[in-house]
Formats: C-alpha cells, sequence, structure tokens
C-alpha cells in the first residue's frame, strides 16, 4: 500500500532475487481463479490479478541472490530470457507461450490454464 505498481515490481525484484531492474511497460493483466486451475485442492478461495512488466536487469553482470526478504518457499533465483521460457516450467502451462508469443501487446488474458 502506498507506492504504484512500478515501485512494487521494483521493490519486490530487490527484496526477493536481490539485484535492481528497470521496469518498463506493463504487458500483461492475468487473473487467476483458484478453483479453474491443477491446484484447487488448495487455492480454490484464491483469486488475485497479476500484473506482467517487462523487465531488465540494471546490472546485467551482477549476480543474483535469494535477496534480503525471499518468499519463504524461495530456494533460489534465475533470470530467464524471454527466448527460454518454453523450457522451463510455468504455471499455468499456457501462461509461457501467451507472454512469449505477444511480448509487444498489453493485453488482458484472463483466468487462462
Amino acid at each position: 500500500m502506498g507506492e504504484t505498481l512500478i515501485e512494487a515490481v521494483y521493490r519486490e525484484c530487490l527484496e526477493e532475487i536481490g539485484a535492481e531492474i528497470i521496469v518498463k511497460d506493463l504487458i500483461h493483466i492475468r487473473e487467476y481463479i483458484g478453483k479453474n486451475h491443477e491446484f484447487a485442492e488448495w487455492d480454490s478461495d484464491i483469486h488475485q490479478v497479476e500484473f506482467y512488466f517487462l523487465c531488465y536487469l540494471k546490472d546485467s553482470n551482477s549476480g543474483l541472490t535469494n535477496g534480503s526478504n525471499p518468499d519463504s518457499n524461495q530456494v533460489a533465483v534465475e533470470w530467464i530470457g524471454l527466448e527460454k521460457i518454453d523450457t522451463v516450467r510455468v504455471y499455468p502451462k499456457a501462461l509461457g507461450i501467451i507472454i512469449k508469443n505477444n511480448i509487444k501487446s498489453n493485453i488482458y488474458i484472463g483466468d487462462v490454464k
């Protein structure tokens, strides 16, 4: 509360990956309605709105760490270029493909699976 989305993205990256970033355009807005997904058993009461920004590392030579305030289940950090997003596990599965193929589009992608 009290910060813009861009400020929040910057702060979250600093806290969770220990690196400064340059936040560019908002490229996608996605809803996640837990009851519709593979983790419905745990997430059936979750409904969240996710904002996806195009970002760059401020110093491409800086090493990534877990940062000063990582998520409780976070074990490591890895920066993955968009050209490789389809080689990693993304939830939901369709999201990586949508992001890779529509990087220049500002689109509402809804509750994709």
